[in-house]
């Protein structure tokens, strides 16, 4: 926890700074968009075939997982407002295992124009290097056509994760990404990402993407990553000081 409490003051100023984007964006023309209140919700539950396993004493014996899935999620066009959330209960009858995770949770607020939006809750933020699953806010300004500006921060608590996906360790996840489908009939993006572990040392990342579809192919992608890891109060010798880059392109055709 003290690692998040650490960058809370350039998170906060990167966020105030996207809101103050926002909202000199609210200048440009509105979009129309229906004024009712639409709400919607699933339900499943899934039975999974006995599983045979084995004991401490090398016993075999079969337990019996249950899954229940439910989704709920309400959007208000009138006052820019959509919520989502996304629950598992997990029962494995003839075991020891019992869960209730929970996937989504998060409100969802944006402007007419549909030029700024800030998400707030549990969230899987698929903006980052890998997907996280972070407790938190991302925004996203989109000053002009083809450029939008996205900022996230978070905190992914190791025990309130899904079982038995569970991380090893809780760390915090904070970035900035510039993204642009305006330059070269491309999808090009630059981004920077923070992650700071409360037990082993923090890792830095620069990301940059290339998206354009070429001649032969469905699709090429040109990116690379390029890491470093400083050392932590907490981290282990073992670990010191690193960097590491990577690259790679690769064409696709179906």
């Amino acid at each position: 926890m003290p690692s998040m409490v650490k960058n809370m003051p350039s998170s906060a100023i990167v966020f105030l700074l996207l809101i103050w984007g926002g909202i000199a964006a609210q200048a440009q023309q509105d979009t129309l968009r229906p004024s009712s209140v639409g709400i919607y919700g699933n339900t499943t539950s899934l039975f999974q075939a006995p599983s045979p396993i084995l004991n401490a004493f090398r016993e075999k014996k079969f337990i019996y997982p249950f899954y229940q899935y439910a989704d709920l999620s309400i959007v208000s066009p009138k006052y820019n407002f959509s919520s989502n959330s996304y629950l598992r209960y997990r029962k494995v009858f003839n075991g020891e295992q019992e869960s209730l995770d929970v996937y989504n949770l998060y409100l969802d607020f944006s402007n007419k124009a549909n030029t700024y939006e800030m998400r707030v809750g549990r969230q899987i933020n698929t903006e980052s290097v890998n997907y996280v699953l972070m407790d938190g806010a991302l925004a996203r300004i989109r000053p002009i056509d083809g450029i939008e500006l996205v900022a996230y921060g978070g905190y992914q608590v190791r025990k309130l994760q899904p079982d038995p996906e569970e991380p090893t360790d809780s760390f915090g996840t904070y970035g900035i990404k510039l993204k642009s489908d305006a330059i070269l009939g491309s999808m090009i993006s630059v981004g920077y990402e923070l992650y700071d572990s409360d037990d082993f040392s923090s890792r830095q990342f620069i990301n940059v993407t290339f998206n354009r579809v070429v001649p032969f192919t469905d699709y090429a992608d040109i990116y690379g990553t390029r890491g470093n890891r400083c050392r932590g109060r907490e981290s282990r010798a073992s670990y010191g000081r690193y960097r590491s880059n990577s690259a790679q392109v690769s064409l696709s055709k179906s």
